[in-house]
């Protein structure tokens, strides 16, 4: 059979002037809406992360700002069938779009006050429902315009939404691969609003046209104030956004500081004059003592705290696995983290690297979180210390950070239950908020974990002699082993902070 005959592509080669507009902006249309959603969640982030949690609530909302928006465009469209309607939509949808973007902050910070998913839920509704309903609009409106009898609105009907979703395609990969990691996230909202002004004009009267342009002029010069960029803070020496992060750099009384996504947690501390923090990023060096280790792996760099003090407090070689290149840059140009023959970094996952890497390790730090209180769920599984196992010499271990708030234990020990699957001990270091969690491929004895810790001198014996205050040897607990099928440490994080 040859190609031209089959009837998709037959129906397309005769589709007319009118029907080539009308499913062009269908297509923009679809790519527009899953712009707005994918830039949404970075507009959420800051305040509530990145969890499944804060996705099913921005979707969740979408999803019913969409099913009401497929409902309103065929029953006004049916009501009124001028076309003119289909672009006086495409116009509101720009106004509303370009508004998401004048006080995104005060919303979700106001909307926080009521919890993690419902104050993602809330702000989902407020700054991003209303454009995406008006966009839904569209198809449904295009297929009655489009239709010129009942007979053929199936065909019709199913061109549209293949053209729409089409663009949804192209929406995601542009805003998801380039627009926000080249541009940002405001200047993506800016862009989304602009496309769909400059469609909306097409058919306006002249009368009409002329008085949306004047209304549009006078609003983006009311709200100038709000959507140019602000004068950064003094405290904020750099801050950009990647496929994975938004990176902030803060300087503060003479230290710097790292922030990924949220506000409220720091991912890495650098004090220009002293190696030591006074956090949890200290502890990690007590690994130094155990085994007389000659190679470390880091999953996790973030401003590379702890792996400059490696560098500093041993002779140590390091592999250091961060997923985000744009982070890697930061820890090279503002937390003087410099690759040479002791240090070798690599941008991929921390799992993958495991999977793919066959070295032998004697340390290998876990500090990965997803900007917010959650480690990502599939570097918390028996499966994945199983690889970590692998990689390690015998007389390996693993130093884990563990958020636990509000003496929050849950994660900590079902991360601790999960490593004795695999490891011969495991043991605890209590620091309040940070928990270490330390695992030995050996039975380590509890007189054998702390006069090693006893035995430390120089810089980093003020840790020992907190540690040995607040170290514990792990027993099983009645809490769940995560697993790669089961892994709820996301909705433990949610408990956590609630």
């Amino acid at each position: 059979m040859n190609l031209r005959d089959t009837s998709l592509l037959t129906a397309l080669l005769k589709i007319q002037g009118r029907d080539k507009l009308l499913l062009l902006i269908a297509f923009f249309s679809g790519a527009c809406s899953m712009g707005i959603e994918i830039a949404a969640s970075r507009v959420l982030a800051p305040v509530f992360g990145t969890s499944i949690y804060v996705w099913g609530a921005l979707i969740g909302v979408l999803l019913g700002a969409m099913s009401i928006g497929y409902f309103l465009g065929g029953y006004i469209i049916d009501k009124n069938p001028n076309k003119i309607i289909l672009f006086e939509i495409l116009f509101l949808g720009s106004i509303l779009a370009l508004i998401t973007m004048v006080m995104p902050q005060l919303i979700t910070n106001i909307t926080s006050l009521f919890g993690l998913v419902t104050g993602a839920i809330l702000s989902s509704i407020i700054l991003f429902s209303s454009p995406m309903l008006l966009l839904a609009m569209v198809p449904p409106v295009v297929i009655r315009l489009s239709a010129e009898n009942i007979d053929n609105i199936g065909k019709y009907s199913g061109r549209v939404y293949m053209i729409s979703t089409i663009g949804s395609i192209v929406g995601t990969f542009l805003t998801a691969f380039f627009m926000i990691p080249t541009f940002g996230t405001r200047i993506t909202f800016i862009s989304i609003s602009i496309l769909l002004f400059l469609i909306s004009i097409i058919y306006i009267p002249r009368k009409i046209y002329l008085f949306f342009v004047l209304m549009i002029l006078l609003f983006e010069i009311a709200i100038m104030a709000f959507i140019v960029p602000q004068a950064k803070p003094v405290d904020v020496l750099y801050s950009t956004e990647s496929e994975y992060n938004v990176i902030k750099v803060l300087d503060l009384d003479s230290s710097r500081y790292l922030k990924l996504n949220s506000e409220r947690y720091v991912q890495a501390v650098f004090y220009p004059n002293n190696p030591l923090t006074g956090g949890y990023w200290d502890y990690v060096n007590l690994g130094l003592f155990f085994n007389n280790p000659k190679k470390a792996l880091f999953l996790g760099v973030a401003g590379g705290t702890s792996i400059r003090q490696f560098l500093k407090y041993s002779n140590i070689t390091i592999d250091a696995v961060e997923i985000d290149s744009k982070v890697i840059y930061v820890a090279k140009k503002y937390f003087n983290i410099r690759e040479s023959d002791r240090l070798h970094i690599y941008v991929e996952d921390g799992r993958t690297f495991l999977t793919n890497s066959r070295d032998k390790y004697d340390i290998i730090s876990v500090d990965v979180f997803s900007g917010g209180p959650d480690i990502p769920f599939h570097m918390t599984t028996k499966e994945f210390f199983q690889l970590v196992n692998e990689r390690l010499t015998d007389d390996g271990m693993v130093i884990m950070n563990v958020l636990s708030l509000k003496n929050y234990t849950k994660i900590t020990n079902s991360i601790a239950n999960t490593m004795l699957t695999t490891f011969g001990s495991v043991y605890i270091i209590d620091l309040g908020n940070n928990q270490i969690v330390i695992g030995f491929k050996k039975n380590i004895l509890p007189y054998e974990f702390s006069s090693t810790l006893q035995n430390v001198r120089g810089d980093l014996e003020i840790v020992a002699n907190k540690s040995l205050l607040n170290f514990r040897k792990f027993e099983p607990t009645d809490d769940i082993i995560f697993t790669d099928d089961i892994s709820p440490v996301e909705r433990m994080s949610f408990e956590m902070v609630s």
